[in-house]
């Protein structure tokens, strides 16, 4: 439990120096925080006291309130992630200061998502890149912003990616940490009651190193696969190999990436169908293929 409480912070902290670089970087772009706090007012962005009772609307004061409410009540009441940080603690005290300061930690961090947020609608109020097809998902919104903004810093989109991965790393140990309690505490323990505290000890951390290879290696493999995606953005895609063909056509199934396939094909030597509009600015703006097979359907 130690272990994954340090980790955690390590990773929080590579996830708040990524929200500072994207924050600072497009507040200076937007002209300052003024113009972001103005245009966000313009653009209803910042309603905070609407009080409208119709269970309808987006976001109201009391949407706000009852589904946060049973929101957190869920996450911090019954999730054993969360539970297994309070009996970690000596005291019932201990775990109050310390669910005190987890909210301090929560609200910069919320906070940061929330300023991301304003910049980026900012500085695409009057061009929207999933309506302009430069991205063709909506989550997809982050990457293309940090790639554009971070054009002329070369390792900063780097440091984006690390801040992706160290939230959804610091998830997945917690994840794997409590699993691997629960399944000592309520299968094996109470059919082997005979096992030493020791070995029921070994067992936890057996099934903690299991999970986390597991995770490992998606995490390499998601790696490759945002690599594979952000490439055509970097204005060429240099993606031959077999695997990285193969990894083009998972994110492609994923929603993550729809020209860029055919396109990794070309590259290969095989035939080119790049029929869609956007596919084909694609291919000409972004990708600047120069390959023969590339250039003749485009």
């Amino acid at each position: 439990m130690k272990a994954v409480v340090w980790t955690d912070v390590f990773q929080v902290l590579v996830m708040l120096a990524g929200f500072v670089a994207i924050i600072t970087r497009g507040v200076l772009l937007a002209g300052g925080p003024a113009s972001v706090l103005a245009a966000a007012a313009n653009g209803s962005r910042l309603n905070l006291l609407d009080f409208n009772p119709d269970p309808r609307s987006r976001y109201t004061l009391w949407t706000f309130v009852l589904g946060g409410t049973l929101l957190w009540l869920s996450m911090y009441g019954v999730n054993q992630a969360q539970v297994q940080r309070y009996v970690a603690c000596r005291s019932e005290r201990e775990a109050r200061i310390a669910l005190l300061v987890n909210q301090v930690g929560l609200s910069v961090i919320v906070s940061s998502a929330v300023a991301c947020g304003l910049v980026m609608f900012a500085l695409y109020k009057d061009c929207d890149p999933l309506l302009a097809g430069y991205i063709s998902a909506p989550d997809q919104y982050m990457p293309y912003l940090v790639l554009d903004i971070f054009e002329s810093y070369p390792g900063v989109p780097g440091l984006f990616l690390a801040c992706a991965y160290s939230g959804t790393l610091s998830t997945a140990s917690t994840s794997i940490n409590a699993m691997a309690a629960v399944t000592v505490e309520d299968l094996i323990k109470p059919r082997m009651p005979a096992l030493p505290p020791r070995r029921l000890a070994q067992v936890s951390k057996g099934l903690c190193e299991w999970g986390w290879g597991r995770a490992r290696a998606q995490a390499a493999l998601l790696r490759r696969v945002v690599l594979c995606c952000m490439a055509p953005w970097h204005a060429a895609l240099h993606c031959t190999a077999p695997s990285c063909i193969v990894l083009c056509r998972s994110a492609s199934h994923h929603a993550m990436l729809h020209c860029t396939v055919s396109c990794c094909d070309a590259l290969h030597g095989a035939k080119l169908h790049c029929t869609m509009p956007s596919c084909t600015a694609l291919c000409h703006a972004a990708m600047h293929c120069t390959v023969p097979s590339c250039t003749a359907p485009c």
